[in-house]
């Protein structure tokens, strides 16, 4: 019986061989073929996954050509994506996601901006570019409960916020790929990683190039001057997302790579280092980090986040006098090992925690910042520093110590060690308190010398050499020689005793970071071809291949450089009418091996440009609301380019945009306004206006509501809170917001209702408190509550306070929830209610408000005051009279209302109120 269950097994096997089909997607396919062969292949992508089964070991095969997409792509478990090669096959997404840079990032909608999806087992994703469009689209790839999935040669770039994404995967490899500019930076979310990945257990890394340059900075969206930042290039992260519960990361192996990131990362504006690799709020279990090439930062957890991991054989080029660090290792258990740290303020520090067991040995030290630790922790235990060189070329560096201070070591072991300052003779920079311990057999050289056995004359060591031949080894007759002492798992594999420092003379150096080799230049762009035009001439020319990637093409104007551009067209500007110009271009790819060059194109601009546009046409305004709407027209013609519009409001310049569309916003509410449009050309010439439009913004609700925040995608906004249905709700994602009331008159409000939400009473506002105003500027305290609780769903609960004014604008400055993260309510009214009276009146004897009851003729005196504000309001609140007065007695007239009013005097401070019935 057995037997037969493993037959059938392995016949289930072989009917998925059996199934397997290549499909095939070309750009002369047409999307109603069968894509079965090369001869009836699709057009798109997004065809060819919506119509082969799941799980079968289907291949799709992309041609070679540009590809354009309309819609988020899905591919099926199980079934392989394989292009002509990433130089080859390119794949643009017209589905565009512009989520903001203020959208927070880890909550569940987030992932369904990114244009492809994997949510499979044994596939293979490779060879093609994926363009995100000058970050028009948000996300690249984002690859959920992947299992066995390979990703292999793709060239991804340019999107908005994440190239790559990994959630929750098992076994998935990411090799030989270029990512580049796939970050950004936001002060109030961070930074962004070219790739990033979460949860999972056997995530590989190898063989990459990641280059993530930033915005330029005052064109970008943090406020800064100069330079560039914001973006990193790999992220693990935590989010919100009831599906991943977990945040262990297992078996994570990044090695070979090279990560090139901005010098500043968004966060501390623009103040701290960009991220090479982050670790945030993520349990990394078994990590390691080798041979990689990389310009920054790793940041590491805290030690309760980390389970083991070794960071070994790398280059960390962070630059002489720059604020950085090349390992943030708050960690315990950490082996930090051969490797080369150029420059920084402090290649390892820990900014958190006192870790234990690090084990730091054989690594080079070389050009860290003056004054500054080599590495910076708090007081570590059972620390070990072993076997490395530390070259003091820019003055007097601490070379251990505790955020400048001494810093206190507690039964170290600091062994084998070189420390050398070539900036000048006996500098204290050890900089360590110790006790107990071993410290042994290190060299000093200009230092102050620390423990026993030591070396304390010129170690002898090359200062000279080229990457990526390693340096500061060794010379012959050095007193290093055989200097140290034998360390088990440290000094192996040794013939004799070893030496001090991180080489050991006579024997081969170990590597030291990946260094991309390249067995060939990039092959030449070919056919370079170009549109003429009076002042501007586009370019146009086939891509390069590379035995790695083409990172730019080089465009030359009469023999001189132009632009580099990873596009393979470009518009060249700012040209004169009838003039020959000479053009060729060039490919570089990511090592700086350049190309031969392309064809050498001669072409002239044609004359000059005198025609105008033709006139905008068809306006059209939608979504209008009481302060904005959206204006569309259709696109003017022109024999050159229509280069931008003009949008006139009222006959006066309201913007200059690019494309058809634009929003008028900071309008006023029940407004009719004249809207025309014009198109200018490239050359400036000016088309006639359009026909005007009239739009009118719509009229305000009374009450209108506006709150900090609102879920406007599921329409939970804070308008709900007055539409008078207990049904609808206001939902805000913090802990915290506020929600203002806007009324056209004034109202004297003394009571109010808040009607709990449908779900979650950890939702419900807790503290808060409510404030008037009659600017919306200033405000006057009017109620506070706390640790308020509502029993059941759609519950109301009424607030009262004593009150004598009106006001146009109630704000409630809610504090504090019922403890989740969001809050909500479903309505909020107000009210007056005669019967909770008013705030005393201290000034009845300077003024007198009678008779009462009245037959609706009330007499006001003024006692020692020369002139008042009277104001009458009815049991709703609302001001009803209204009257300034100007002499010491007043008689005022009621007699068209009838019941119970408030009368209000109030002068210069000195305030009265009545109640008074009108018969």
């Amino acid at each position: 019986m057995k037997k037969c269950v493993m037959i059938f097994c392995l016949l289930g096997v072989l009917s998925i061989k059996l199934f397997a089909t290549s499909y095939y997607v070309s750009t002369s396919g047409n999307d109603s073929n069968d894509g079965t062969s090369a001869s009836t292949a699709w057009r798109t992508l997004a065809k060819a996954c919506s119509s082969i089964s799941a799980n079968q070991g289907h291949i799709i095969n992309i041609g070679p050509g540009t590809f354009t997409e309309d819609k988020m792509i899905t591919i099926p478990s199980g079934v392989s994506v394989i292009g002509a090669g990433s130089s080859k096959t390119e794949i643009k997404i017209n589905y565009f996601f512009d989520m903001g840079f203020d959208t927070n990032p880890h909550v569940s909608t987030f992932f369904e901006k990114f244009v492809i999806q994997i949510d499979g087992t044994d596939q293979t994703i490779k060879g093609f570019t994926l363009d995100g469009q000058n970050k028009k689209n948000h996300g690249g790839i984002f690859a959920r409960n992947a299992t066995n999935v390979v990703f292999d040669d793709l060239n991804i770039h340019d999107f908005k916020y994440c190239g790559l994404w990994t959630l929750e995967v098992k076994n998935v490899e990411i090799k030989q790929c270029y990512f580049r500019n796939n970050a950004y930076g936001s002060k109030s979310h961070g930074d962004s990683g070219n790739v990033q990945y979460h949860n999972g257990d056997g995530l590989s890394f190898h063989d990459n190039i990641i280059l993530e340059e930033g915005p330029i900075l005052g064109d970008g969206p943090y406020g800064l001057k100069t330079g560039r930042m914001g973006g990193y290039g790999m992220k693990a992260q935590w989010l919100t997302w009831g599906g991943a519960n977990s945040t262990e990361l297992k078996n994570l192996k990044i090695f070979n790579n090279n990560i090139a990131v901005p010098q500043t990362g968004a966060w501390n504006n623009g103040q701290a280092p960009a991220i090479v690799i982050e670790f945030l709020a993520i349990h990394p279990n078994n990590l390691e980090i080798y041979n990689n090439d990389f310009n920054n930062c790793i940041s590491y957890p805290h030690p309760s986040d980390f389970i083991g991991g070794r960071i070994h054989h790398n280059r960390f080029t962070l630059g002489v006098d720059r604020y950085a660090y090349a390992i943030e290792a708050s960690t315990n258990d950490l082996e930090i090992d051969h490797n080369f740290f150029d420059g920084g303020i402090y290649p390892i520090a820990s900014f958190g925690g006192d870790p234990r067991n690090q084990k730091i040995h054989h690594n080079i030290f070389v050009n860290q910042w003056a004054g500054r630790e080599v590495v910076m922790h708090g007081s570590p235990k059972n620390f070990k520093f072993l076997n490395n060189t530390i070259i003091d070329t820019k003055g007097v560096s601490r070379v251990l110590s505790d955020w400048g201070k001494e810093m206190t070591l507690t039964n170290p072991d600091i062994r084998n060690n070189i420390f050398v300052s070539t900036f000048g003779k006996n500098r204290n920079i050890f900089g360590a308190n110790v006790t107990g311990g071993t410290v042994s057999n290190n060299a000093f050289y200009n230092v102050i010398e620390k423990g026993t056995n030591n070396v304390i004359t010129d170690p002898l060591i090359n200062y000279s050499g080229d990457r990526p031949s390693p340096y500061f080894e060794l010379k012959q007759g050095s007193p290093a020689i055989d200097a140290g002492v034998g360390i088990p798992e440290i000094t192996i594999d040794l013939i004799g005793l070893p030496d001090l420092g991180a080489y050991e003379y006579g024997k081969a150096a170990w590597p030291i970071g990946n260094f991309y080799t390249d067995s060939q230049n990039p092959t030449a762009p070919a056919l370079l071809t170009g549109i003429s035009k009076s002042t501007y001439l586009i370019l146009n020319w086939e891509a390069s291949s590379d035995d790695n990637f083409v990172k730019d093409y080089v465009v030359y104007r009469n023999g001189e450089e132009l632009i580099r551009t990873t596009d393979l067209t470009y518009k060249v500007e700012n040209l004169t009418p009838s003039t020959p110009y000479i053009f060729a271009v060039k490919a570089i790819d990511v090592v700086g091996k350049i190309s031969e060059s392309s064809n050498v194109l001669s072409i002239n601009t044609t004359v000059a440009d005198t025609e105008a546009p033709s006139m905008p046409t068809n306006l059209k305004a939608s979504a209008i609301t009481y302060k904005s709407f959206l204006l569309t027209w259709s696109t003017s013609t022109d024999n050159e380019l229509v280069t931008k519009y003009e949008a006139y409001k009222n006959g006066v310049l309201f913007a200059s945009p690019t494309d058809t569309t634009l929003v008028f916003a900071g309008l006023e509410s029940s407004t009719v306004y004249d809207i025309t449009v014009k198109s200018i050309d490239i050359t400036g010439n000016v088309s006639v206006a359009s026909i005007p439009l009239q739009v009118a913004t719509l009229t305000l609700p009374d009450p209108y509501v506006t709150a900090k925040g609102e879920s406007a995608g599921t329409g939970d906004v804070a308008m709900n809170l007055a539409d008078g249905n207990n049904n609808t709700k206001w939902l805000y994602n913090a802990k915290t917001a506020w929600i203002q009331y806007a009324f056209k008159e004034l109202h004297l409000w003394n009571t109010y209702t808040i009607v709990s939400g449908n779900d979650g009473p950890t939702r419900d506002p807790r503290s808060w408190t409510l404030n008037g105003s009659n600017d919306g500027t200033t405000w006057d305290s009017l109620d506070t509550k706390i640790n308020q609780k509502w029993t059941a769903r759609k519950q109301s609960k009424t607030f009262t306070f004593k009150n004598a004014d009106s006001y146009k604008f109630y704000k409630l400055e809610i504090t504090a929830n019922n403890g989740g993260t969001n809050l909500q309510a479903s309505e909020i009214t107000f009210s007056f209610d005669s019967s909770v009276g008013i705030e005393p009146s201290l000034n009845l004897d300077k003024i007198l408000i009678y008779p009462n009851p009245s037959n609706g003729l009330i007499n006001i005196e003024l006692k020692e005051l020369k002139s008042a504000k009277i104001l009458v309001y009815d049991l709703s609140g609302k001001l009803v009279y209204s009257k300034k007065m100007t002499k010491n007695t007043e008689q005022i007239d009621l007699t068209a209302y009838s019941g119970m009013l408030l009368v209000k005097v109030d002068s210069k401070g000195f305030v009265a109120t009545r109640h008074i019935v009108v018969k």
